[in-house]
């Protein structure tokens, strides 16, 4: 088996871990206890898991411009979230202020 195909099923082991532990309301210990897991490769993924958060996003050109190049003040990254809250962002805002922007914003129902 290749090289990134064992990496794949192995990040997405560990994701399918990490977000069923924190559904869970067990400590980790706990989680990794009932579920045989080694405690240190649980906590060395969820660190790495949560430092490389990836959240999908759908890339759309607007139609109406272009051909033409927008203005410093029209620059923007607009992102609509799965629970249909638009986001509009400063094209060059902070990525990591992002990310902490729209994973509270994806959280709201």
């Amino acid at each position: 088996m290749d090289k990134s195909v064992k990496r794949n099923k192995s990040r997405h082991f560990w994701v399918e871990h990490v977000n069923a532990w924190s559904d869970s309301g067990l400590s980790q210990a706990g989680y990794c206890r009932q579920h045989n897991l080694s405690k240190g490769n649980f906590y060395n993924w969820k660190l790495k898991l949560k430092s490389k958060s990836v959240i999908p996003v759908v890339i759309q050109p607007d139609k109406g411009s272009a051909h033409t190049e927008p203005s410093s003040h029209d620059k923007a990254i607009e992102i609509t979230l799965a629970n249909n809250i638009r986001c509009r962002f400063p094209h060059n805002i902070n990525l990591v202020t992002a990310s902490d922007w729209i994973r509270v914003l994806s959280s709201i129902q």
